[in-house]
């Protein structure tokens, strides 16, 4: 059956979404349209979801969302799930955002990974990307683990919706290009463009403009602007500070030895003075992966 390169687009799309345990709408497969070789239309989009033969056999439609038959039809009903999941573990992290808002150091604190996109489970961390002044990275952290410590709020400590702070970056830089652990690393470019913005700051929009790249991955997307409740000014930080060379020195004796012995081979775990991040279990590359294997064996090969 001969097939277009949108048709093949869209496959690709759905394979992502899937890996994510989504099942996304004709106006979000639009917004993220993996890779097309042109610019589409959402009408152009919405016209072949509805008539081609050949996604006809390989997607299944439920409830208003398409996703790809292989994932089954649970995808559907787990998309309605969490999204009820997700509201209430929302309201928890606007709450646990305001005093990470407080901390001295920090420029913006963003909700990130699938809270962000309103996918939890209840077992989801409520998972943060936190932005410092230079230098005061290390100390903000220290502060702020040593009071989920002391609240026994962390993963791993019986908190039902423990709260991971595993993600730091100063603002000597936005560009997160140099933290792909994929390529191309859909999974990054989606969590880039769908970080929720805890209080209105311009860091937002400095994060995205420095991250271009993005647009090459997903020409049609956008970052996430939240709801009127999310928009409030962004608090000023406690003014003081603790001092950035001996909180680097004390966090490092602390940090597990697993984590220290895989810090900076990749970009799994990084650890700098203007970087923390500590995901030991990233699955990036595996989400890449089984995007190119599933377009791969469901598309034939199209001339370029």
């Amino acid at each position: 059956m001969a097939i277009g390169q949108l048709e093949q687009a869209i496959i690709k799309t759905l394979a992502f979404a899937g890996t994510q345990k989504l099942a996304w709408s004709a106006f979000e497969i639009h917004k993220w349209l993996v890779t097309p070789d042109k610019t589409y239309t959402f009408l152009e989009v919405d016209q072949l979801l509805h008539l081609s033969p050949f996604l006809a056999s390989y997607l299944n439609f439920k409830h208003g969302l398409y996703a790809l038959k292989e994932f089954g039809e649970a995808v559907f009903q787990e998309r309605g799930d969490r999204y009820i999941y997700s509201q209430a573990k929302l309201r928890k992290a606007e709450r646990v955002s305001r005093w990470l808002r407080l901390l001295p150091g920090v420029e913006a604190v963003f909700i990130c990974n699938s809270l962000a996109w309103l996918n939890a489970n209840p077992s989801s961390d409520l998972d943060f990307f936190i932005l410092t002044k230079p230098g005061k990275l290390w100390g903000a952290r220290l502060i702020a683990t040593t009071i989920l410590k002391l609240l026994r709020a962390r993963p791993g400590e019986g908190s039902a919706s423990p709260i991971c702070l595993s993600f730091w970056h100063d603002t000597s830089t936005f560009d997160l290009s140099y933290l792909a652990g994929a390529n191309p690393d859909y999974y990054l470019a989606f969590w880039l463009t769908n970080l929720w913005p805890c209080g209105v700051s311009e860091f937002p929009d400095r994060l995205w403009s420095a991250n271009h790249w993005v647009k090459k991955i997903f020409p049609n997307a956008w970052p996430l602007i939240p709801p009127p409740l999310w928009t409030t000014r962004f608090i000023q930080p406690l003014a003081f500070y603790f001092p950035d060379p001996l909180a680097y020195w004390v966090s490092q004796k602390l940090l597990p030895p697993y984590l220290r012995a895989h810090a900076n081979q990749s970009t799994d775990v990084v650890i700098s003075p203007s970087v923390i991040k500590l995901h030991l279990h990233d699955r990036r590359a595996k989400f890449a992966m089984e995007v190119e294997t599933i377009t791969n064996r469901l598309c034939p090969i199209l001339p370029l």
